[in-house]
């Protein structure tokens, strides 16, 4: 009796494992993948608001200086690309797949045929999430107190206080400023020269009106409307009539006058009718006897 010897069904396993190995190495290919519109598209993170991602954590700081400037002192360009980094190496290393970061934006990803196409289908559904834009306008009423309009109302807007319209994204917070800016006379330094006494004037400007993060589309689209979430603050300034005497060296008298500020917290939530003006908030005594009323609309581009 002839024994066949052992080691060509364990030589033929072998093969069999390396030919398989080989056709899936073989199926693998790098290919390049251009995500730069989503670094423009993706919302910002402000790790220090922790708002997750979504730019509503704590609203926009309330009337910022003139002389500052109208964002937070971030690089949104920068933040944004780090969310598109994070974003593929957690869709890639759950997909045990190589991703390199070539340039901002820009990246080569090595996988088979059926992982590329399960990372562009994510890709493009990214894409269609943010792709959509909406034309928003934000229109401030003010109105006796007795006839506030109640919320969700469509609202009656002939002679608004302001308005502003503006384009935004889907899902994507857009800082809103409707300012109006007033400068006065502060303080005053005196000035010695020879023989003569002065005053160096101190001007200090202040902010009065809404300033307000704007978001579309936090909770999906219906058929005839989208949701709308502003959240800020709005700010009044008064003026006393009469104002404060402060007299000289020489023994005049200067008068000053200071701003009186008050500021009201805005967080209004509204599913708002493509195309109608609908009231989103009311500001009750805001001024004596009257009511502010913020309203909205929205429609799709």
């Amino acid at each position: 009796m002839t024994r066949q010897p052992k080691t060509r069904p364990m030589m033929a396993g072998l093969l069999s494992v390396l030919a398989i190995s080989s056709s899936a190495f073989a199926q693998a290919s790098w290919k390049l993948y251009d995500l730069r519109d989503l670094i423009s598209a993706l919302p910002p993170v402000d790790e220090k608001r922790g708002d997750g991602g979504t730019g509503m954590g704590k609203g926009p700081s309330f009337f910022p200086a003139p002389e500052r400037p109208p964002v937070k002192d971030i690089d949104a360009t920068k933040v944004a690309g780090k969310n598109v980094d994070d974003l593929l190496t957690q869709l890639c290393g759950s997909m045990g797949i190589k991703c390199t970061r070539l340039v901002a934006g820009v990246y080569g990803i090595e996988a088979q045929d059926a992982d590329h196409a399960r990372v562009q289908g994510l890709l493009e559904g990214l894409r269609d999430l943010y792709r959509e834009r909406y034309a928003v306008e934000l229109v401030l009423i003010r109105v006796p107190i007795d006839q506030a309009p109640a919320i969700g109302a469509e609202a009656q807007a002939s002679s608004p206080t302001a308005r502003h319209q503006f384009v935004v994204s889907r899902r994507t917070p857009a800082r809103v400023a409707i300012l109006s800016i007033s400068t006065y006379l502060s303080d005053l330094n005196p000035v010695v020269a020879q023989g003569a006494v002065g005053y160096a004037p101190d001007t200090t400007s202040v902010d009065d009106g809404l300033d307000v993060s704007v978001l579309v589309g936090s909770e999906g689209d219906e058929k005839d409307g989208a949701s709308i979430e502003v959240v800020g603050g709005l700010r009044k300034v008064a003026w006393p009539q009469e104002g404060t005497d402060f007299k000289t060296a020489e023994g005049g008298q200067i008068g000053m006058k200071f701003p009186v500020v008050s500021v009201r917290s805005v967080q209004f939530h509204l599913q708002l009718k493509y195309g109608k003006l609908m009231v989103m908030g009311v500001l009750a005594g805001f001024e004596e006897g009257q009511s502010l009323v913020l309203a909205a609309s929205v429609r799709k581009l």
